[in-house]
C-alpha cells in the first residue's frame, strides 16, 4: 500500500506558448502517419484514425478523433479531447496524451489498450480500455470527475 501522493501540475497554456511559433510549418493531413512535429492553431477534427509513429501534434483548441487514437508519440491540446473508438497501441508503443480541458476515450465496447500517460485538467471519461501507464486528473478546484467503466488500469512497479 502506498502513500497519497501530490499531482504533478503540468502547465499546458506554457506548452503551448513553447510550441506555437511552430504552428502550420508542417499541415496536418488526415489519413497519413504522423512521424512529424505538427502544431495546429486552432480546433482539430480528425474525420478518422489518428495514427501516431513517434511524431508530436499539439492543437491550441479541441481535438476530436471520429475514429481511435493509436501509436506512439504526443499529443498535446489546449482543450478538451476525444477518441470517438478509444485508443488502441500494441504493448512497445507509448503515448503520452496531455489536455487543457476534458478526455473522452471511449471504446464503444471493443477492449482497446493504451500504454502510456492521460493527463486532462478537465474531467476524464473512459469506456472500454485497459491502459497500462497512468491516468491523471489534475484539478485543483477538485470539482471534475473521472468516470471509468469496464477500465482496466494496469501500473509497472518503478
Amino acid at each position: 500500500r502506498s502513500s497519497a501522493h501530490a499531482v504533478p501540475h503540468l502547465d499546458i497554456a506554457a506548452m503551448w506558448s513553447n510550441v506555437a511559433a511552430l504552428s502550420n510549418i508542417v499541415p496536418f493531413k488526415a489519413g497519413e502517419i504522423l512521424t512529424s512535429f505538427v502544431v495546429v492553431n486552432t480546433n482539430l477534427n480528425v474525420p478518422g484514425d489518428l495514427v501516431m509513429d513517434g511524431g508530436f501534434l499539439a492543437v491550441n483548441g479541441n481535438l476530436n478523433i471520429a475514429g481511435r487514437l493509436s501509436g506512439r508519440g504526443l499529443v498535446l491540446a489546449t482543450g478538451n479531447v476525444t477518441a470517438q473508438a478509444g485508443a488502441q497501441l500494441v504493448a512497445e508503443n507509448r503515448l503520452a496524451l496531455l489536455s487543457g480541458g476534458d478526455v473522452v476515450l471511449d471504446g464503444q465496447g471493443i477492449n482497446y489498450h493504451l500504454s502510456g500517460l492521460v493527463y486532462a485538467q478537465g474531467k476524464i471519461d473512459a469506456h472500454d480500455l485497459t491502459v497500462h501507464g497512468a491516468v491523471v486528473q489534475d484539478d485543483p478546484t477538485q470539482s471534475k470527475v473521472v468516470h471509468l467503466k469496464r477500465i482496466n488500469l494496469i501500473q509497472d512497479s518503478i
